[in-house]
């Protein structure tokens, strides 16, 4: 089984990362390439959720919305789930039969338990919501809700009719959805009881034991021609829509995609799903092997461990870069003036410092030494800078765009004796919007 999911997992997966990589070496500048590459790599060992976790936390984190491979949190977590669910199921039956009890009561009881400890992690935990959004322990329930909807399955009776407008209704949930909820800011919490708990009642109303082919309007209409050819390319349909669409933003040079613009990005999407289906993912999941196959399966591993190396040279590079700039000293002030060039008849071009490659590490001292309040904190946060011992004090307050003057107020405050009291919160104006 384990093999199995792999092959379904790895091989569209990997080609997907390869395609999004050269990508983005053609159309991101290369200081955005060490953000690429840890992703990728994340993608690859399915920790992508745990990376994104911890950059969407980062109040200064390049907005992480617009990362091509932000989509693959969701790959992540269901990998991790395939192995644990291998683990727990398999040695939780071994152990039943060996105790000679029947496997599905004490098995459903144990993933109803799981479920219900996850869907109250996710509802009441103080953790941020841009950690538990990617979180497995906060999204494990969505898909444990599934397997005990299978293990109690045999049990489920209902008349046609009720099916019948269970369907319906549940598909109209699931299309709503979309419209009517934030997902962003409401998921996993028990707002998203409603997609999944549709999702679960469409199953139901589509499978009734001793009934033989689709017997009721959603059975009919999801079991049509069209939606099931969607449904067998929908991996691949799922792995490279973000990307294309991260790639038409950057290319256009648009902060949104528009209407047309959406009809090419899907187009685009469905041709290349199509094509990973049937030339990638269908080959290889076949149990025969071939000699495009092997060479698909080669090809595919080789592209992986090229994937995996050169991200992990890539971002080697970057830290080392970043260490040597927090150690250097700081440049020449006749070669490197500031705005103190506006003054001066001529200065001669240098390179830029610090280097482009550490912009993402270059943040002011605040920042660094933990003095700016994070949207969970309640409470003011304050710190000295400049001359700690001086009895003249200069409050700065507000947010980020106060916060980036701290550096230049830090050192004239060391050097005409002024002490800088901070507080500074992320995406705190320093006004009062209700009086605006």
């Amino acid at each position: 089984m384990l093999k199995r999911v792999g092959r379904r997992l790895l091989a569209p997966l990997v080609l997907v990362l390869a395609g999004t990589t050269i990508a983005a070496l053609v159309l991101l500048p290369f200081p955005q390439w060490d953000r690429v590459a840890e992703q990728t790599r994340a993608s690859l060992l399915f920790v992508q959720n745990w990376e994104l976790a911890r950059t969407a936390s980062d109040y200064l984190a390049a907005d992480p919305m617009v990362s091509p491979l932000q989509h693959l949190w969701s790959i992540a977590v269901q990998g991790q789930f395939y192995l644990a669910a291998l683990i727990v199921v398999f040695a939780s039956a071994w152990l039943l039969r060996r105790a000679q009890i029947p496997v599905r009561v004490p098995l459903t009881v144990l993933l109803s338990l799981i479920t219900v400890a996850s869907l109250a992690y996710a509802a009441f935990s103080t953790t941020p919501q841009s950690w538990l959004y990617y979180d497995s322990a906060a999204r494990v329930w969505e898909l444990t809700l599934g397997a005990v909807l299978v293990c109690i399955s045999p049990w489920l009776r209902a008349p046609r009719l009720v099916r019948s407008g269970l369907g319906i209704a549940s598909l109209a949930i699931l299309f709503a959805c979309g419209f009517a909820l934030n997902g962003n800011a409401l998921f996993p919490g028990p707002w998203a009881l409603v997609p999944v708990g549709a999702a679960m009642a469409l199953v139901v109303a589509g499978a009734t034991p001793g009934v033989t082919g689709p017997d009721t309007p959603s059975a009919k209409f999801l079991s049509s021609a069209p939606l099931i050819r969607l449904g067998s390319i929908a991996y691949a349909l799922y792995l490279w829509h973000w990307p294309v669409l991260i790639g038409y933003l950057l290319v256009r040079d648009r902060p949104s995609v528009g209407l047309v613009g959406g009809l090419v990005v899907i187009g685009i999407s469905l041709v290349l799903a199509e094509a990973t289906t049937r030339f990638i993912e269908t080959p290889i999941r076949r149990s025969i092997p071939g000699r495009w196959r092997t060479t698909l399966v080669a090809g595919l591993a080789l592209t992986a461990v090229a994937l995996t190396a050169g991200s992990t040279g890539w971002i080697a590079h970057v830290d080392r870069t970043v260490s040597r700039f927090s150690h250097s000293a700081q440049p020449d002030p006749d070669l490197y003036p500031g705005a103190a060039a506006i003054g001066l008849p001529e200065v001669e071009h240098q390179p830029v410092y610090p280097p482009l490659i550490v912009a993402a590490d270059d943040l002011p001292p605040a920042t660094i030494d933990g003095c700016i309040a994070q949207h969970t904190n309640h409470e003011a946060l304050t710190c000295v800078y400049g001359d700690a011992m001086s009895t003249r004090r200069m409050v700065l307050a507000g947010g980020s765009h106060s916060e980036h003057w701290l550096a230049a107020l830090d050192a004239l405050g060391r050097e005409h004796g002024f002490r800088i009291d901070t507080y500074l919160k992320v995406g705190c104006p320093l006004s009062d919007p209700a009086a605006t």
